[in-house]
């Protein structure tokens, strides 16, 4: 099993190892600590095969140590003789392997670069954040049995500010992995979901609530394409192993109140949402559904480089317009592609939600909450990617309903037309949306 062997020989025994092996966790049946701790981790100190370039400087996580909350505990583990224990944190150092999984059996996550270590506590069922500079893509699935939640960088020396961020999400992550979904909310991108999304959070001020944002799992991928994205078999945001120094979890409420899920994912194909567990789990999916002609000027906006080669006719906005009449036909009931599920599907008109407080007060109600509309507030913290505009516009101002207007300094009405228009869709959209369709204003613009 020597990975400095015979590639061809290693490759092979690692082959039959992933398909043929049983895995256990080995933290079942261990008592559990008294009282556990929230983090642990590896600091790694060693030269072991010349390999001190894995090991993360100790002024590093001694930063990230006291950038955490201090009322979480925090432990150090693995060898004394090649790990360190970091200042501000209990030394579980040498202990046995039955006791330190009896405390990864317990915690909330671990912390370290990828070591034995860390695919020991992975076996225990512990969320791990990690990072390797080379085969990240062993930790989905073959290093990861047991389905943990597990970020992973592509580099062996991560800024402490993305090390702090992911520790944030993942912390989150793991803290509600036993609480119930309330909403799957799936939009295309470009769809005004982000808003639609943040306005739910705030109608039942009794819920602390968690979202992911923009998830894929093994089993669903979204466009565009994410290179650091290998997930798991659940639902987790599609950028959790790049090294951003931003959160893509969102929590609202206080830690007091119980929790529940929110997921958002965008662009996935109508007939994948059915197959997804956290679909079956979730109280209710919630579509939410922005006119084409919108949707793909903003898609010009957003990916400026892939239309300097694709334009609207190319294949970025085509798919999403495919998957938005997929979704437009779903909610008119010509199609039943969800099965079962359409009994909790609630589809939203973005452009009905976002000018007319008589919907939004019809929508929360139909969502089963106390407010009957909630405050929309300032452009939210997606709101620079999400709207183009500054993060301090207030929502009801956001140019979110005439994005098409900016294709026309472009010279490029005509291709917009083409790509986001035709006699079927539009007749579509008019019943879905009703008058937010701006089609006269279009008509003489183009004139």
């Amino acid at each position: 099993m020597n990975p400095f062997g015979k590639p061809r020989r290693f490759h092979k025994i690692r082959a039959l190892a992933a398909s043929e092996s049983t895995f256990r966790d080995f933290s079942s049946g261990v008592p559990r600590p008294a009282e556990p701790f929230d983090i642990l981790i590896h600091a790694r100190a060693t030269n072991k095969c010349g390999q001190d370039h894995k090991n993360w400087p100790v002024n590093s996580w001694e930063r990230l140590i006291a950038a955490l909350p201090a009322n979480l505990r925090v432990a150090s583990i693995g060898d004394p003789n090649g790990a360190h224990k970091i200042s501000g944190t209990e030394d579980l150092r040498g202990l046995s392997l039955d006791r330190l999984a009896a405390h990864c059996g317990s915690a909330r996550m671990l912390i370290g670069p990828s070591s034995g270590p860390v695919h020991f506590a992975m076996h225990c069922g512990l969320p791990a954040l990690t990072w390797m500079g080379e085969h990240r893509h062993h930790y989905y699935p073959q290093w990861n049995p047991l389905n943990v939640p597990v970020v992973c960088f592509d580099t062996w020396q991560p800024h402490v500010e993305t090390v702090l961020a992911r520790v944030r999400d993942l912390y989150e992550i793991a803290s509600a992995s036993h609480s119930p979904v309330r909403y799957l909310v799936v939009a295309t991108k470009r769809s005004g979901h982000h808003a639609v999304t943040e306005w739910m959070m705030n109608l039942d001020p009794s819920k602390r609530q968690i979202w992911l944002n923009d998830c894929v799992s093994r089993n669903l991928s979204t466009p565009p394409y994410c290179k650091s994205s290998v997930p798991t078999s659940r639902l987790l945001p599609k950028q959790i192993g790049e090294a951003l120094p931003r959160d893509l979890v969102t929590v609202s409420g206080n830690e007091r109140f119980t929790s529940e899920r929110i997921y958002s994912v965008e662009g996935a194909p109508l007939s994948n949402i059915a197959c997804l567990p956290e679909a079956k789990e979730a109280r209710q999916i919630v579509f939410v559904l922005r006119d084409a002609l919108n949707v793909a000027a903003s898609y010009r906006l957003a990916f400026q480089k892939e239309f300097s080669k694709q334009g609207f006719l190319g294949e970025i906005v085509s798919a999403a317009i495919t998957t938005y009449r997929d979704y437009l036909y779903e909610a008119l009931g010509r199609t039943c592609i969800l099965g079962d599920l359409r009994s909790k599907a609630i589809f939203v008109s973005y452009n009905r939600w976002h000018i007319d407080t008589v919907y939004r007060r019809e929508i929360s109600r139909i969502l089963g909450c106390e407010l009957a509309d909630a405050e929309r507030g300032i452009v939210s913290a997606f709101g620079p990617r999400s709207a183009f505009q500054s993060e301090k516009t207030p929502a009801h101002e956001l140019r979110t309903l005439d994005r098409w207007r900016d294709a026309i300094d472009n010279h490029e009405l005509q291709a917009i037309w083409t790509a986001a228009r035709d006699a079927e869709l539009v007749r579509a959209e008019r019943e879905f949306h009703g008058s937010t369709i701006a089609l006269t204003d279009i008509e003489e613009a183009w004139k």
